[in-house]
Formats: structure tokens, C-alpha cells, sequence
């Protein structure tokens, strides 16, 4: 049999908003397991810092594909894909990572302008980029795997369009499922990320969320990154259409 992750190898992979946060941990493992990668962010700095981490990790010593940009914008986004395919030949993986995570409520004033700026990268740029890759996916039989998370309270428009990405999971899993290309989604809880990390309450939060979630703490990045990379591997191969939770178990508490 063989060792599980190991069809990983070759494979190429591309993890938006991968410069920090869950997205480094997940293109840094995908490295670690011998994929070549795309690395994309906005910050020039911080991608070329992950990509330099990628590399030692390699058991192939691949270089990481450095992509600086803002996906947001229809043209780099395609630039994107353009870029991967011209210097990998193909495209296995698509992770949707990159998003924005605020805590504007209901009763903000400031509410629908929130929801468009979440809605520009949390789906809007998700749902362009699935476009634009799929039919290199449909070539690779290769598969999809969006960054989702579970409902919180006080956090209405991260919520409200990570929603529309686990709908945007189920849909394509439907219709390309028969052309040999699995899409699924990772329901993600509270995670000591730089973004969480830079909360004003950050400390209490964190330990008011460890306080409520069965397994006693919240999610580190890497708690992230595995299940991604499995998801993305043969040993998922009959796994399509699904939600996975990856929260300590706290929706269930």
C-alpha cells in the first residue's frame, strides 16, 4: 500500500493568501510533501519570506512559484493562473485561502461597506479563480479545497460569505465531480493567526474561546494545514461535496 500523502509529490499547488496565517502553514506542508507551489500575497516581504522557507523544506529542493498580488482584481487573478501554468505546465490544486475577518455587527453603520469588502475576496475572488482553474483542474483530475469556518457571533460578514463559499463547495462538487475533480471545504474555528492575533482583546478572546472548545484550546495554522493537504490527496479520492469542521469541537459544545 502506498504511504499516504505520498502521490502529493509533483503536484502543483496554488494557496492564496498563503504570505501568513493558515495559508503559510499550508504551502509550506504541501512543500514539505514534495508539491511545487505557488506562493501569493499582497506583501512582497512576506511572500518572499515564505517561499525562501519552502524550498529547504522541499525533499526535491523544488523553488516555491513567488506571486505578489491582489486577487481582487479580475487581471491578476488571471495573471495568476497564466504564471502558474506557463512555469509548471499544469494546475493540481486550487486552495481558497485568502479572505478579511472583521468583527462589524448588524447594528454598525458601517455594515454594508464591511460586507463588500468581505465579499470582494472571501467569495467574489474565490468563486473568479475557480473559474479560471478549472479547466486545468478537469485536465489534472485535480481537486479543490476552500477555506471556510464556522458560524461566531459578532463576525456577521465573514460569516454571511464564508456561507456562499461552503455553497460554492457543494454546487461544483456537483456539477464537476464527473469530470473528475473533487471540491471540498474546511470549516474553520478559532485560530491563533496574525490576524486573530492582532484583536485589541486578543488575549481574552483567545482564552475564552479555549475555555468553550472541548479539546481545550483554539486551532493553531497547522491544525489547518493537514487536513487541507489530505483533503487534496489520493487518500480523500471518495470524498467530494464535504464540509469539514476543524474547530476542537466547539460547534458542539
Amino acid at each position: 500500500m502506498p504511504k499516504l500523502l505520498e502521490d502529493l509529490k509533483d503536484k502543483v499547488v496554488v494557496v492564496t493568501g498563503s504570505s501568513n496565517g493558515i495559508g503559510e502553514a499550508i504551502v509550506t506542508l504541501f512543500s514539505s510533501l514534495g508539491s511545487k507551489v505557488v506562493v501569493n500575497g499582497r506583501d512582497e516581504t512576506n511572500v518572499e519570506k515564505v517561499a525562501n522557507k519552502c524550498q529547504p523544506m522541499s525533499p526535491n529542493n523544488y523553488k516555491a512559484l513567488q506571486f505578489v498580488g491582489d486577487i481582487t482584481d479580475k487581471e491578476v487573478a488571471k495573471q495568476l493562473i497564466e504564471k502558474t501554468i506557463d512555469t509548471f505546465g499544469k494546475l493540481d490544486v486550487l486552495v481558497n485561502n485568502a479572505a478579511i475577518h472583521k468583527d462589524v455587527g448588524i447594528l454598525d453603520k458601517d455594515v454594508l461597506q464591511d460586507f463588500d469588502d468581505h465579499h470582494s475576496i472571501n467569495i467574489r475572488a474565490a468563486v473568479h479563480l475557480c473559474h479560471l482553474s478549472l479547466p486545468h483542474l478537469i485536465e489534472s483530475k485535480g481537486c479543490i479545497v476552500n477555506i471556510s469556518a464556522i458560524p461566531k457571533p459578532y463576525f456577521l460578514n465573514p460569516c454571511l460569505t464564508k456561507a456562499s463559499l461552503d455553497m460554492l463547495t457543494k454546487v461544483l462538487a456537483l456539477e464537476f465531480g464527473p469530470k473528475g475533480v473533487r471540491v471540498n471545504a474546511i470549516n474553520v474555528g478559532p485560530t491563533d493567526t496574525p490576524i486573530f492575533q492582532k484583536q485589541p482583546d486578543y488575549e481574552a478572546m483567545k482564552a475564552m474561546f479555549a475555555s468553550r472548545t472541548p479539546l481545550g484550546r483554539v486551532g493553531q495554522p497547522i491544525d489547518i494545514a493537514k487536513p487541507a493537504v489530505f483533503l487534496a490527496s489520493e487518500g480523500a479520492s471518495y470524498i467530494t461535496g464535504a464540509l469539514v469542521p476543524v474547530d476542537g469541537g466547539l460547534l458542539l459544545a
